[in-house]
């Protein structure tokens, strides 16, 4: 299962593909053709054989016109994978044909003893056919720590944050993330709260969430908190309901004398869709068997 690290870096990288262009200029001196609009794109590579192959993420650089100028894999890579070896090649190659246009490998690596095995080069057997990652490590990243820089790159300064969360800036790192919450909506500054919780270390998510009470100025901090204490109210509230329903499924299996198998309960119990438990809800009023709640 992936690390909330991974999933956070992720979610980052969708939600700010401009990120992703600006390091690459900064970090591998890869020039992105003028862009119009970047565009972030259904991970899933399809393939001929049915085994399913997924991309952390995939990002189109589009002109003017909407033609695709550049489109980059991006990988999130926090543990040693030998099959990489032969799905990175893949990737780019039908991430390339699907657009018809450049396309580039960006691995994403904070380790950099892994990083030394991600750099190394794909070989796929043809001659001169050989894939050499882009790795980006914690050291190409760069330290933000300026409010004003993090005011115009806000993704950037997360992405900072989470990579030199133990830097021994620390508290100017935070400093720029404050400055990057301030300067978004209220949703999005959220979006990078949280981010920022998952991606950081134990002991740095302590010294965040210390200067988050103590640094920052009482009234940006309570304004922001009360959004957040609002958000998280709301999901308590979806949470709730979708327990509530999750019981009455149950109770229903129950009142027809099924009995409901231990992966059984524990799926729906751990289900917070609420239509997908409503469906599971009106078709336990009709179940014979416990099949019937998973056939359509």
């Amino acid at each position: 299962m992936p690390s909330a690290k991974h999933e956070a870096t992720v979610d980052l990288v969708k939600h700010e593909p401009g990120m992703i262009a600006e390091l690459l200029g900064l970090s591998f001196g890869v020039k992105v053709p003028p862009y119009a609009a970047a565009r972030v794109e259904a991970a899933d590579v399809s393939q001929l054989t049915p085994t399913s192959l997924r991309t952390d993420a995939i990002i189109v650089y589009e002109d003017e016109v909407g033609k695709a100028a550049l489109a980059v894999v991006v990988e999130v890579q926090l543990g040693r994978n030998p099959a990489k070896r032969r799905t990175w090649p893949m990737y780019v190659t039908h991430v390339g044909l699907r657009h018809n246009c450049p396309t580039v490998l960006v691995v994403l690596c904070p380790n950099r003893r892994l990083a030394a095995w991600c750099r190394r080069p794909c070989e796929t057997g043809h001659p001169d056919f050989v894939l050499r990652p882009l790795v980006l490590t914690s050291d190409l990243i760069p330290v933000i720590t300026d409010p004003r820089l993090a005011a115009a790159a806000p993704g950037l300064a997360v992405l900072s944050a989470i990579n030199h969360g133990d830097h021994a800036n620390q508290s100017d790192i935070f400093g720029a993330v404050v400055a990057a919450l301030a300067s978004v909506d209220r949703q999005k500054a959220i979006f990078y709260y949280d981010i920022v919780l998952a991606g950081l270390s134990a002991r740095a998510r302590q010294s965040w969430e210390e200067y988050m009470n103590t640094a920052v100025a009482e009234e940006f901090r309570s304004e922001f908190m009360r959004d957040l204490a609002a958000k998280f109210r709301e999901e308590g509230r979806e949470e709730g309901r979708a327990e509530g329903e999750a019981r009455t499924v149950l109770a229903v299996l129950a009142a027809r004398g099924l009995d409901v198998p231990d992966e059984v309960r524990d799926d729906i119990l751990s289900c917070t869709d609420l239509d997908r438990l409503d469906l599971l809800a009106r078709r336990a009023a009709t179940a014979t068997s416990i099949e019937d709640l998973y056939t359509d």
